[in-house]
């Protein structure tokens, strides 16, 4: 097994992520491989890093957050690849760590204040969709050709008309009722 030290790739989308890998591999000709490499460890975890590198720029972050495994897979294959050359069969490369940028942490944490706070206005204007439209429709109910906007007050009265005196009953015609001259003056209350 090979672990390599945490170090900064450059995905598709331009993300910065620091991460580090971990290799199993195995030494199928020693031969081949002691005459080739001086320090198979070094050569090897140099590899690894361009394999990495060389693969995570094809992807964007968030394809790499996402597939992880398949592209543990495409940084095997990259340095099997090369490997074979030397006696060595890569058997499984993983990302082992991977940690987000401190500005890209920054930008993530201001895009999800926002949606949070887009969200809650979205409520806040569909509850007061809801509450006018209730308003409404009791309106409707009263008289169904007639929407006037009232006050809240307003509609809260009672209407009494206990209080109210009784209205005069209608003149009748040669029973002492009042002439055309008294009618056409103002009433003494007025």
């Amino acid at each position: 097994m090979l672990k390599v030290p945490p170090h900064t790739v450059v995905t598709k989308d331009l993300v910065r992520p620091e991460l580090s890998a971990v290799c199993y591999y195995q030494i199928e000709n020693v031969a081949l491989c002691s005459s080739a490499l001086s320090s198979l460890t070094t050569v090897l975890q140099t590899v690894v890093q361009a394999a990495v590198r060389d693969v995570l720029a094809q992807h964007t972050f968030s394809h790499i957050l996402l597939q992880r495994r398949r592209i543990g897979q495409q940084i095997q294959a990259a340095v099997d690849s090369v490997a074979c050359h030397w006696g060595i069969r890569v058997e499984r490369a993983d990302i082992d760590e991977l940690s987000l940028p401190v500005e890209l942490q920054q930008n993530l944490a201001a895009e999800a204040e926002f949606k949070r706070q887009q969200q809650a206005r979205i409520k806040a204007a569909e509850g007061e969709r809801e509450a006018w439209e209730g308003f409404r429709a009791s309106f409707r109910h009263l008289h169904p050709a007639l929407v006037l906007p009232f006050s809240p007050d307003l509609l809260s009265l009672t209407s009494d008309h206990s209080s109210l005196p009784p209205p005069p009953p209608p003149p009748v015609e040669g029973d002492g009722g009042m002439t055309e001259e008294e009618l056409k003056t103002d009433s003494p209350m007025m």
